[in-house]
């Protein structure tokens, strides 16, 4: 009996597919858009190379050496500068071909080198760019802080340098071997802090895996996410199918053959949960073929993705038995998935929520796990937690299939009618 309703609601689907492709193309046309949006993807899902015009309107050596150092070794890798006028950046800004216009103002080396304050360094956004614009503002401030600070480190020989790179006449090699040797027992005192530096970082990996796999990889940070919220929309319309069964009068001929309800209810849940496994396959599958997203740990990931259909589906279960019609059912599942979604971390990170509701709600949504296991899963691999969160997530949602199964089952014994 079990395995006849369940092939009827799985042909029923399959009769009428459009809502559940469309809640399995929404999640993929948003992360798309949101990633060519928020930055284009290079080869092997990184960033890409960060494009900067650079006007140098003081004619120093300042502009030379910033040109000089981000033509040099792994800034190559990353970075890609251009020295132009004032109006070329700004065209080329317009025309989206640069990710940002940095500016040496006139005097700025001059003023730098009399202790005096410089003109501040203009730095122009391209707008239609997010992350490399910020990459670059940052970079930008950690220069400007190096600036400063060897400024006052060697504040007493400016002056001096500045003498020794004006004087066109003759170039004083007694005054540069004195200003080599002052300047370098002034860096001599801070070697212990800088070489090497105090803080630092070392990528590990794994025995068998190579150095330079892809990094990070804007897609597959946005599409757990969307999944994680169209997911619970495809299991609430499995769900939801309970009361068409009552609204088509079938649950009153499906009770002149069998008195207990059980064999229903279980057919139903595990509609939702086959039809959530299919849209998470489709999903992830999907996201790999579109973005080139690699997946690590597609075992645990797969798990995973099981155990929050379970849990979503009873989730969904729970409000649906609590609704006891349709219309309710239909306006509480869907703000509960809304709720949970913005709460849980699917449309956003919930580190921008308040604290209160970051440490003692979004730890208790089902997709909050969901989501940040699998964003470790990505950053990290597999550690000790994962088995934990899919055991969490496995456990709540049959208590909670058990609540609903209870619940349904009185409601539908009792009656239910629009």
């Amino acid at each position: 009996m079990l395995l006849h309703l369940l092939i009827k609601d799985l042909k029923r689907t399959r009769r009428n597919p459009w809502p559940i492709l469309i809640f399995l193309a929404i999640p993929l046309c948003i992360t798309g858009l949101i990633g060519l949006a928020f930055g284009p993807k290079a080869s092997g899902g990184g960033l890409g190379k960060i494009k900067v015009a650079l006007v140098d309107e003081d004619g120093s050596i300042l502009g030379g050496f910033l040109r000089s150092a981000s033509s040099q070794g792994e800034a190559t890798d990353h970075l890609e500068t251009r020295m132009v006028t004032r109006a070329e950046g700004r065209e080329l800004l317009r025309n989206n071909q640069v990710s940002a216009m940095l500016v040496i103002p006139n005097g700025f080396t001059d003023a730098l080198l009399d202790n005096a304050q410089p003109p501040p360094l203009e730095l122009v956004k391209n707008p239609a760019q997010s992350f490399h614009p910020a990459i670059v503002e940052e970079l930008l401030g950690t220069a400007a802080e190096l600036l400063s600070a060897a400024a006052r480190l060697v504040r007493d020989e400016l002056p001096e340098w500045r003498r020794l790179i004006q004087n066109e006449d003759r170039f004083d090699y007694l005054l540069l071997a004195r200003l080599i040797t002052e300047t370098g027992n002034r860096i001599q005192a801070v070697e212990d802090y800088v070489s090497p530096p105090l803080v630092s970082y070392r990528q590990e990996t794994k025995p068998g895996e190579k150095a330079d796999t892809p990094g990070f990889n804007l897609f597959a940070w946005i599409l757990p996410g969307m999944a994680s919220m169209f997911l619970l929309f495809i299991g609430d319309g499995a769900m939801r199918d309970l009361y068409k069964e009552v609204r088509f009068r079938t649950l009153d001929r499906y009770r002149t053959l069998r008195t207990s309800l059980a064999p229903l209810l279980l057919a139903k849940m595990l509609h939702a949960l086959l039809v959530m496994l299919a849209g998470a396959t489709i999903m992830f599958g999907g996201g790999a073929l579109i973005f080139g997203i690699g997946w690590k740990e597609p075992f645990w990931l797969a798990l995973l993705a099981a155990a929050f259909s379970l849990c979503g589906a009873g989730v969904l279960a729970v409000v649906a038995s609590l609704a006891r019609t349709e219309k309710r059912a239909d306006v509480l599942n869907s703000m509960l998935i809304f709720g949970m979604a913005f709460l849980g971390g699917s449309m956003f990170q919930p580190n921008a929520l308040p604290a209160v509701i970051r440490h003692y709600v979004s730890p208790l949504l089902p997709n909050y796990w969901f989501v940040e296991g699998i964003r470790q899963l990505q950053e990290r691999g597999f550690h000790g937690s994962i088995p934990l969160m899919i055991g969490g997530l496995t456990m709540a949602g049959l208590l909670l299939a058990g609540v609903a199964s209870t619940r349904f089952n009185r409601l539908l014994q009792e009656g239910v009618r629009e």
